[in-house]
């Protein structure tokens, strides 16, 4: 998430004051999320995530849509990059959790968009054939 933000112009808060005070521990913690995001769509207004923050997002860059927030506002948990099928980036570790849902969408996701992408290959070959034999007519 951080990177998304970061290459997109976006700036970090470098320390977050009263985070990961003692060994890294992935503990649960409250998100808001906007429930109009796909986020939000897909795991509801709140969620309960594992996380240890040590930085995160400050300004979001261009073309990127904070999503997510700790209650009160403190810190950014989720983004969303505009234009993207499935651009989010969470601040959390949805793997340690008990909750599938964004992983399995991703992984749909990506099951789509391999697939769109094979279709194209596809039909760039039978151009690429119908074209070849129109030339040797």
């Amino acid at each position: 998430m951080h990177i998304l933000s970061v290459a997109r112009g976006g700036t970090l808060t470098q320390h977050l004051p009263g985070h990961r005070t003692g060994a890294l521990k992935y503990l649960p913690h409250d998100i808001d999320l906007d429930a109009g995001s796909q986020l939000g769509r897909l795991l509801g207004a709140r969620v309960q995530a594992p996380a240890s923050h040590h930085q995160a997002p400050d300004q979001a860059g261009t073309g990127v849509v904070v999503v997510g927030r700790s209650p009160g506002d403190e810190v950014t948990e989720a983004i969303e990059l505009q234009g993207h099928r499935f651009g989010v980036g969470v601040h959390w570790h949805p793997e340690e959790g008990d909750d599938p849902r964004l992983l399995t969408a991703l992984v749909n996701a990506a099951t789509v968009a391999a697939a769109s992408q094979r279709r194209d290959v596809q039909a760039r070959k039978v151009q690429a054939k119908a074209k070849a034999a129109t030339r040797t007519r």
